[in-house]
């Protein structure tokens, strides 16, 4: 991860491309403190998240996010990295961009929705395959899904695990811009250097009044950790991410 400040904007880059951006524990804490470095500057106004290469953030590494890897350190409710890191998007103080591209899946959907402003590349293919890979939503996607598109369509696509591609995002209001890939970034950085050309106070007051009926996020954030934890630590997880990375269909005949 790389993160970089200059003209009023704080580039947040995921850079792991040889894993389409798989995010990792390690990569958790980075987050956060890139995340604290922007929050504590005062010349930050806008946050930016992007990534290097062909996409955006494929969720969670399996091989290192799998309760038989992190044994008995699993952390429940918001004491998780992860847990802190999306919480904090709603209330920070800044307003927070994304260009994404390619795979959009997991954690990078959900931290797509708790973005002011999003620009998509025609690539990018959106999807939230929690239940199919025996997890529970987690970063507030539960309650920011169904606030944005609606019950039906959040359950389409975390219920049925269906993705949808860029053009439909955009009609769903999770895409602000579709941009050409190869001026993705340029553009998402010309777009955040004007937005923090805007008068501070003005900027961070009508965000705040934006998101205001979002501050339930915050409680459902620890509903979601919670159940993800528990979810994390089941049989019935173990043998989802086993088939996942076994690539053999699994067998959740057994489970109630």
């Amino acid at each position: 991860m790389r993160c970089t400040i200059a003209d009023g904007v704080c580039e947040i880059r995921l850079d792991r491309p040889e894993k389409l951006n798989a995010i990792t524990p390690g990569m958790w804490i980075e987050l956060n403190e890139a995340l604290d470095r922007a929050e504590t500057d005062d010349q930050v106004r806008v946050i930016l998240f992007s990534a290097a290469g062909k996409s955006f953030c494929v969720g969670a590494d399996l091989n290192a996010f799998s309760a038989d890897n992190m044994g008995d350190e699993v952390p429940s409710g918001l004491d998780n990295p992860g847990g802190r890191l999306t919480a904090r998007l709603p209330q920070i103080d800044k307003l927070v961009m994304a260009a994404v591209q390619g795979h959009v899946i997991g954690f990078g959907v959900s931290l797509v929705l708790q973005c002011d402003v999003v620009l998509a590349a025609p690539t990018a293919r959106f999807a939230l395959p929690f239940v199919q890979r025996g997890f529970v939503p987690e970063g507030g996607s539960s309650i920011s899904l169904v606030q944005r598109v609606g019950y039906l369509r959040a359950a389409q696509m975390m219920l049925a695990g269906e993705a949808i591609d860029a053009s439909t995002a955009k009609d769903w209001a999770l895409v602000t811009h579709i941009v050409d890939e190869a001026a993705l970034r340029e553009q998402a950085i010309e777009t955040a250097r004007r937005i923090a050309g805007s008068p501070p106070g003005a900027l961070r007051r009508t965000r705040e009044l934006l998101r205001r009926p979002s501050n339930e996020i915050a409680e459902q954030m620890r509903r979601e950790s919670d159940a993800f934890t528990a979810q994390l630590r089941s049989d019935e997880s173990r043998e989802a991410i086993a088939a996942f990375l076994e690539k053999r269909k699994p067998d959740f005949s057994r489970f109630r």
